[in-house]
């Protein structure tokens, strides 16, 4: 801690300079003696002024909530020289705001006891941010002299996004082998019915279809859709953001608000879903599901910032078990960076099953029209045209309208497109 003169103390020294200067210019030495005292006491303080030796760390409870929840800061203030007066002012993370008042606190610690400062907190905006941090000035009896000192941040805590509950889901186009819930397109052991066809030499007994056997007089067996796994792989394309109004939500919270929606919709319908955050910094989460998995996805979704980097990324450094070939991949992204486009691109070129969330930039920017605007604005209808040949579905949101009426748009357009291919 540093050591600094009290306002006290400075009045002290003034008054006791202007006693000696008054004495010595009007030549009466009996106004020395008014100044004596304050000079005396400025002495003293200094003299007895011992450094509290003040030690302060701080917990946070809960660890994770959403936005809009409460929290509590729990300062754990010591003092091993005790302070008869101690000021501690939290210092609060940009996520983090406190009633007027409530983040200052003023105490008194004998030596070797310590305190304990809860500060309540409410969550603004999703992200990871260090909390505990603080100003403390301390002082002892006399008051002479002010100790002042910082502790850093070093309790971690993690807003996750809200979200909306979506009951629109994006089906995907093919399903994995594996034992699921969604009814896979293909023929096989199943619930469901799909066709009833005569009986071949090979065909089980107990795909016998009874009911057609006994009215044709001859054996026909039912042909079922089996019920298989879907694996879900979330991109989100975090190369770059844009600066909203006060308004409007940023590029970014959006994607990341979408994000954390359509990974809570697919687990609760028992998807495996995988999440790559794909931008200066790449992170990924390979499918699986489960609460415990669902917890990871909001760390990592809170996690997510954008990082400056030039690094020319690809989708070929992500390792393949996080990219299945028969996943549904839906891609979240402004279309500001190349990059991210010519990731998508690759991943349409790979085969894979894309579907587009386009967060609507132009609506985010104002709706500006000058020349570099248009450039861009023919440089992202370029990436859409070609992403839309080879075979991904892209829908446009601004943030304002409900997330389920842009997968009810993707929907359709999927359902067409595939119409089409088989007309």
């Amino acid at each position: 801690m540093s050591a600094s003169a009290s306002p006290t103390l400075a009045s002290w020294v003034v008054l006791g300079a202007a006693g000696a200067l008054a004495a010595v210019v009007l030549g009466e030495p009996a106004l020395a003696a008014l100044g004596a005292p304050f000079a005396v006491a400025a002495a003293a303080g200094i003299a007895l002024a011992r450094e509290p030796r003040v030690r302060v760390r701080a917990s946070v409870t809960p660890e994770r909530m959403l936005e809009g929840d409460e929290a509590v800061i729990t300062y754990d203030v010591r003092a091993d020289g005790g302070a008869e007066w101690l000021d501690l002012r939290a210092v609060l993370p940009p996520g983090l705001v406190a009633e007027p008042g409530a983040a200052a606190r003023v105490l008194r610690i004998a030596p070797g006891d310590h305190r304990l400062v809860d500060v309540p907190v409410r969550a603004a905006r999703w992200g990871g941010q260090l909390a505990g941090g603080a100003r403390v000035r301390a002082t002892g009896a006399v008051g002479a002299v002010w100790f002042t000192g910082a502790a850093p941040g070093e309790a971690a805590v993690r807003v996750l996004p809200g979200i909306a509950r979506l009951r629109t889901l994006v089906s995907p186009a093919r399903t994995q082998a594996a034992v699921g819930p969604r009814r896979s397109n293909e023929r096989g052991d199943g619930l469901e019915l799909a066709d009833v066809r005569p009986w071949v030499p090979g065909d089980h007994a107990r795909r016998m279809h009874w009911r057609a056997t006994a009215r044709r007089g001859e054996p026909y067996v039912a042909e079922r859709h089996p019920e298989r796994a879907a694996d879900v792989l979330i991109f989100v394309d975090t190369f770059a953001d844009i600066p909203s109004p006060p308004a409007r939500e940023g590029a970014l919270t959006l994607a990341i608000r979408a994000a954390a929606g359509l990974a809570e919709a697919h687990l609760r319908v028992r998807d495996r879903v995988g999440v790559v955050t794909f931008g200066g910094v790449l992170h990924w989460l390979a499918p699986r599901g489960g609460v415990t998995h669902a917890l990871r996805i909001a760390d990592a979704l809170a996690s997510s910032e954008v990082f400056m980097s030039y690094v020319a990324h690809d989708v070929a450094v992500v390792p393949p078990a996080i990219l299945p070939s028969r996943a549904l991949v839906l891609a979240i992204t402004p279309l500001l960076d190349e990059r991210g486009a010519r990731g998508l691109i690759d991943l349409c070129a790979r085969g894979h099953d894309v579907a587009v969330i386009e967060i609507d930039a132009p609506a985010l920017l104002g709706g500006a029209r000058d020349p570099v605007t248009r450039l861009w604005l023919l440089r992202r209808a370029a990436m859409r045209a070609r992403l839309a040949e080879l075979g991904a579905t892209t829908a446009t949101w601004d943030g304002a309208r409900p997330l389920e009426t842009v997968l009810e748009e993707v929907t359709v357009s999927r359902r067409a497109s595939r119409l089409a291919a088989h007309g």
